[in-house]
C-alpha cells in the first residue's frame, strides 16, 4: 500500500521536458503543498537524447552538467516489483497502441507504464500519449495545467512564463495548446 504521506510523482514525457527544462531550471523540484508533488523523468530520456543528433542539435543545453545532474538526481526508478509491474503495464499499452494504430513511441510507452505504476501524473500534450492514458486511467497535465501549479506552488513568476512563450515564438516550436496557454497567461495579474 502507497504511503498517505508520499508526494504525488508527476513524470515529463520528452518534449515536456526538453520544452520547459531550460527556461525554468531547475524543472525537476518537489512542490509543496496539498498535495505534495516531485517533478520527475524516466531514465530512458537520457537515452533517447544520447542516440537523437536531432535533440542533441536543438536541445543542446540538456547536456549541461547541471541538466544532466538534476535528470540522474530526479529520476524516477523502477526497481524490483515496480519494474515488474511496469513491464507488465507496457505489454499492454504496447499492444493497445498497436491494435488501435496509435503512434506512440517506445519512450512514450515507458513513461506511461511508469506513471500507471506510479499512479501519478504525465505531462504531454502529444494526442496519441493522451488518448493512451485515457484508456488505461492515466492522469494527464497538459503543460498549461503544469505552468498553471508551477505558477500557484509559487515556483515560477508572470516573466518566466513571459520568456519561455517568447522563446516558443522565437524556436517557432509552440505546444499543443498554444492558445490556452497564452490565453491563461494574459489572464494573471502582473
Amino acid at each position: 500500500m502507497a504511503d498517505p504521506r508520499a508526494p504525488v510523482v508527476i513524470l515529463l514525457d520528452s518534449c515536456s521536458y526538453f520544452c520547459l527544462g531550460l527556461s525554468f531550471h531547475p524543472i525537476l523540484v518537489r512542490l509543496l503543498g496539498d498535495p505534495e508533488y516531485v517533478l520527475m523523468v524516466i531514465e530512458e530520456l537520457d537515452r533517447e537524447y544520447a542516440r537523437s543528433s536531432r535533440l542533441r542539435t536543438k536541445f543542446w543545453w540538456a547536456n549541461r552538467e547541471e541538466h544532466r545532474n538534476e535528470r540522474k538526481s530526479n529520476c524516477y526508478s523502477l526497481r524490483g516489483k515496480k519494474a515488474k509491474d511496469a513491464a507488465l503495464v507496457f505489454s499492454y499499452i504496447d499492444q493497445y497502441a498497436k491494435d488501435n494504430n496509435i503512434g506512440v513511441s517506445l519512450i512514450d510507452k515507458r513513461v506511461l507504464s511508469a506513471t500507471y505504476t506510479a499512479n501519478g501524473y504525465v505531462v504531454t500534450d502529444d494526442v496519441d500519449m493522451q488518448s493512451v492514458a485515457a484508456a488505461f486511467g492515466i492522469k494527464v497535465f497538459s503543460t498549461l495545467q503544469l505552468l498553471q501549479l508551477l505558477y500557484e506552488r509559487g515556483r515560477v513568476k508572470v516573466e518566466e512564463i513571459d520568456s519561455v512563450i517568447e522563446y516558443w515564438n522565437y524556436e517557432n516550436d509552440l505546444p499543443t495548446g498554444f492558445a490556452a496557454i497564452h490565453a491563461w497567461r494574459n489572464s494573471i495579474e502582473q
